[in-house]
């Protein structure tokens, strides 16, 4: 998908007005060795797993569009997603 100058620009001044001092914050609130947890975590993933998880999480992309990107079912985006967050979660459980 091609954006025009208008769009991009729109985008740019959209992401300028939100108030990031509260991520700011919350990145020097995690902790490191939870930080590497979860580093280790994402990367212990199965590859299908760790690039549908990484398509929705960080490229934005919804179940449908990435189905089709990689020609398979929305079920099967669905079942990727959640062992993602599974996984991740019981990498940051503390009372392991």
């Amino acid at each position: 998908m091609r954006l025009s100058a208008l769009q991009i620009r729109a985008r740019i001044a959209y992401w300028r007005s939100i108030d990031r001092s509260g991520l700011d914050r919350e990145r020097r609130d995690i902790q490191p060795a939870r930080l590497e947890r979860l580093r280790a975590a994402f990367a212990s993933m199965p590859a299908p797993t760790r690039d549908i998880f990484a398509m929705h999480r960080f490229d934005d992309l919804p179940y449908d569009r990435i189905a089709v990107r990689l020609g398979i079912e929305v079920d099967e985006v669905e079942a990727h997603i959640a062992a993602a967050l599974i996984h991740l979660c019981r990498a940051l459980d503390d009372n392991r």
